[in-house]
């Protein structure tokens, strides 16, 4: 994969509220700089400040921890502070094209840059729109911890649908009908990015990293396993602590079949005597139950 200098640099030149928004991570603006924290602190133990037209931040408690919004979007979405050509691909295609095309070089930062959203309401039924979308993706009627809701981005209402993670936050996946179509992919994080836990009635643990892989499990399982949903491999040593919190007799890993999922699944494995990764043979377990429905029919 090949990427240019200039591409890069207008990457890089993005504010760094736009990553932290993206992400649900709390920070606060201050003179000539931004504070946010990546664990769960009550002080806020990041700073970022603007050098020239880029942002670069730093960790005060993992001196590993540092770079520019590159490097903060890698960590975040993959657990890994280092650069990649991959993130900045992706990070065209969130933050500069369709719905983000507003973003601009800036060479400062007030409040008024900090996006604002926030959930309204949790719907009563899903909208046609949204069923029609879940039902090609073969996860309709879906388990009840998926919600259709109303959310504020911005002071503009809109539709989605989403899930609860422990801390209280949302992961809401956008269901206007840019998204439904295809032509947009993204996820928000209302409150902080942390792990989601659908409770079963067994002592089995599926862990697996988004809200239709989970949805993809209760229609393949046989029984009612609990699930782990990281929402983003950078959550899985929360996801370890928990297990070995509640002591699962069985834990499956079936994260994505991509490089960051491999490795989640591998450091996760180290951590976890009795874990067990599964092979599926597919991207995602999303796309695995789709080929399987496709076999069955």
């Amino acid at each position: 994969m090949i990427i240019s200098r200039s591409e890069i640099e207008a990457v890089k030149e993005m504010p760094i509220t736009d990553v932290l928004d993206y992400f649900g991570i709390p920070y606060k603006v201050q003179p000539n700089r931004v504070v946010f924290s990546l664990r769960n602190e009550k002080n806020p133990s990041c700073s970022a400040v603007l050098r020239g037209s880029f942002w670069v931040w730093r960790d005060f408690g993992d001196d590993n921890l540092r770079g520019s919004v590159i490097d903060l979007f890698n960590y975040l979405k993959y657990g890994s502070c280092s650069f990649s050509v991959e993130a900045v691909k992706e990070m065209q295609e969130i933050f500069l094209k369709g719905d983000n095309t507003q973003t601009t070089k800036t060479s400062s930062l007030s409040v008024e840059n900090k996006c604002s959203v926030k959930v309204v309401a949790v719907m009563d039924r899903f909208l046609d729109k949204q069923i029609e979308y879940l039902k090609k993706r073969c996860v309709y009627p879906p388990d009840p911890h998926l919600k259709p809701v109303i959310y504020e981005l911005n002071g503009k209402k809109r539709y989605g649908i989403g899930i609860e993670a422990i801390s209280g936050g949302w992961v809401i996946r956008q269901t206007i009908d840019k998204a439904i179509s295809g032509e947009a992919n993204r996820y928000l994080f209302i409150g902080c990015a942390d792990i989601s836990y659908w409770l079963g009635i067994n002592d089995k643990v599926v862990v697996v990293e988004g809200m239709f892989d989970a949805l993809s499990v209760r229609k393949l399982e046989k029984e009612r396993n609990n699930i782990i949903i990281l929402n983003s491999t950078a959550n899985w040593r929360k996801a370890v602590e928990l297990i070995k919190e509640e002591r699962f007799k069985e834990v499956i890993l079936a994260l994505d079949m991509d490089k960051a999922g491999i490795e989640t699944a591998l450091k996760m494995k180290k951590e976890l005597d009795n874990a067990k990764v599964w092979k599926y043979g597919a991207k995602d377990l999303n796309e695995y139950l789709i080929k399987s429905s496709s076999f069955v029919h």
